[in-house]
């Protein structure tokens, strides 16, 4: 009977599988639009270009040669406001960094203090006098064409913040899954979301209708601005063209840091009753994900008469919780003809492991939220 009973679950997991494979592949490719301002406001439009940084003096002035190569290439109304700080003296090198600039650049230098990055964001956009506002994470390097491309959907009212693409310095199997998961949401998936990207764009307007930068979020500030946006009803866009290099884990151990605090804090700012449900969801199944080695282990060294019931139970929680990450990298290279290394693809599982174990610790550790955190650095080029 319990054989039957995991043969049954089983089948339903494999149809699961199916059924989110079929499902991506029929998923609209169009966001309705959402118009905000007239073609006409275009040649009116100001850009404030704003650099939050907490102790990041190793990579800031490479972030902002980068942003003042683009403000110079497009000619556009622009202004660069830095809030530094840290016990590495950002600040002092940002004020550094400005007094090298030419007189003819816009440029502001402001002291952040130890409160987080939403209250550093806040105190920016209060010096900002653009209509459109663009935030870039200093440990980030923007591409030629990266800023008109960003701001296209707002000036044309197809979208109320977008964000672009992102890649890594250095690629290597833990970095690629990072961008398989962004091709996968955001191309495939078409979800739209700010988070990860290193930059993110949206109009004075949308910021002042949705209160700002609320400064109790400390963790998972991108997150919970995509929430707040579309729970107004706006829509967001991902803009592929607008292509930036980031710092992304690219050890094991620098991945597990950044998913336990992100897990942690993303935990903390479920607020209503639907996101904790589904929350809790994710939880639950974070939880069997786990559970699975301890049934695959218990299959391999466990009773003879249960090392089948074991293995049968375990394939059955690996095809249901793993089996949508098989799902998702046949769609990438579905959509891409991108020929993974057998390293990546064993990566990309693994990831979802050690996803699961994050936030089981990120739940368990709720006390330990830090209003900063450096993650990796692969690389200081000051």
């Amino acid at each position: 009977m319990i054989t039957l009973i995991l043969i049954v679950a089983c089948m339903i997991a494999l149809s699961k599988c199916l059924w989110l494979y079929y499902a991506s592949i029929r998923i609209k490719t169009e966001s309705p639009d959402c118009v905000l301002f007239p073609e006409s406001f275009e040649p009116l439009v100001k850009v404030s270009l704003i650099v939050p940084a907490w102790n990041d003096a190793g990579v800031l002035e490479r972030c902002l040669n980068a942003l003042v190569r683009e403000m110079r290439t497009v000619k556009m109304q622009s202004e660069l406001i830095v809030i530094a700080g840290g016990e590495d003296a950002s600040y002092e090198r940002a004020l550094g960094w400005k007094a090298r600039q030419a007189d003819s650049l816009d440029v502001t230098v402001l002291a952040q203090s130890a409160h987080g990055k939403n209250r550093a964001l806040n105190d920016g956009v209060v010096n900002a006098h653009g209509q459109i506002l663009v935030l870039v994470d200093a440990d980030t390097e923007v591409l030629p064409g990266w800023l008109p491309a960003l701001i296209e959907p707002l000036v044309r009212g197809q979208a109320a913040a977008t964000t672009g693409c992102f890649c890594p310095f250095h690629k290597t199997s833990v970095s690629t899954v990072f961008v398989i998961e962004q091709y996968l949401a955001q191309v495939v998936g078409r979800r739209g979301n700010l988070f990860g990207g290193g930059t993110i764009a949206l109009t004075q307007e949308i910021w002042s209708r949705i209160g700002g930068f609320p400064n109790d979020v400390t963790v998972g500030v991108d997150w919970d601005l995509t929430q707040r946006v579309h729970r107004r009803g706006y829509v967001t866009k991902f803009v592929p063209s607008a292509s930036v290099m980031t710092e992304i884990a690219e050890s094991w151990w620098e991945f597990w840091r950044a998913e336990v605090r992100w897990r942690r804090g993303w935990w903390a700012l479920q607020r209503t009753l639907k996101a904790r449900m589904m929350a809790l969801y994710t939880a639950v199944t974070s939880a069997l994900m786990c559970c699975s080695l301890v049934l695959l282990i218990g299959a391999l060294i466990g009773p003879r008469d249960l090392r089948y019931l074991l293995a049968l139970a375990a394939l059955t929680i690996l095809i249901w919780c793993l089996g949508p990450y098989i799902v998702r990298i046949v769609l990438y290279w579905r959509h891409t003809r991108t020929a993974l290394t057998k390293q990546d693809v064993a990566a990309y599982l693994l990831a979802a492991y050690v996803s699961s174990l994050a936030l089981i610790a990120g739940i368990f550790t709720p006390g330990q939220l830090a209003p900063h955190f450096k993650g990796q650095r692969t690389r200081d080029v000051a």
